[in-house]
């Protein structure tokens, strides 16, 4: 009897940890039209961050460039330019905006809207990312730009920062150097 009872809170256990939806599973598409595998992106601490889609903080866009480069390696940034903050853009000219005029090295998805209250129009990672039954961390959601989200090198959410975090600081470098937990 005690044999199963153990049995069966080792499977109750594994099966919640399951329950986690697989963000790996996610598919988005970047700001070119190319698809973005997120399963490719499985063993590298992935920061996720949602920018003004008409007016991007473009100095803090290219600080989180200097930090990709300087960490591509263990590393990978995804740029969700958010349609909830501003007017609509025209989507040439702020395509021309994010790939002519910024020049990042790190993925950019196709403008966005990033809020719960946009329901089913929001954006497939932001609602990963913003609903506890689907990540099993935490229920946030976005409320300004420059907010960042951070996933494990196992696709655990396990940071949020809600305000523009010093990329440089000891906040980042612990964030970055922490060690992954399955």
């Amino acid at each position: 009897m005690k044999h199963i009872t153990i049995t069966m809170a080792v499977l109750l256990l594994t099966l919640s940890l399951n329950a986690q939806e697989n963000v790996y599973a996610l598919n988005l598409k970047s700001i070119q039209g190319a698809n973005i595998n997120l399963g490719s992106l499985q063993g590298k601490k992935v920061i996720i961050v949602v920018c003004d889609a008409a007016q991007p903080d473009r100095e803090y866009l290219r600080s989180l460039d200097t930090l990709f480069k300087t960490n591509r390696n263990r590393l990978a940034i995804i740029a969700i330019p958010a349609t909830d903050f501003s007017k609509v853009v025209n989507p040439a000219q702020n395509r021309k905006l994010w790939e002519d005029t910024l020049h990042l090295s790190y993925l950019v998805t196709t403008p966005a809207k990033v809020k719960k209250a946009n329901g089913q129009d929001q954006q497939l990672l932001m609602q990963w990312l913003t609903t506890l039954a689907k990540n099993k961390h935490a229920v946030r959601d976005v409320v300004a730009a420059n907010e960042m989200f951070v996933l494990n090198e196992y696709g655990r959410l396990y940071a949020h920062m809600a305000q523009k975090t010093n990329l440089h600081g000891k906040f980042m470098k612990r964030v970055l150097e922490q060690v992954p937990t399955e």
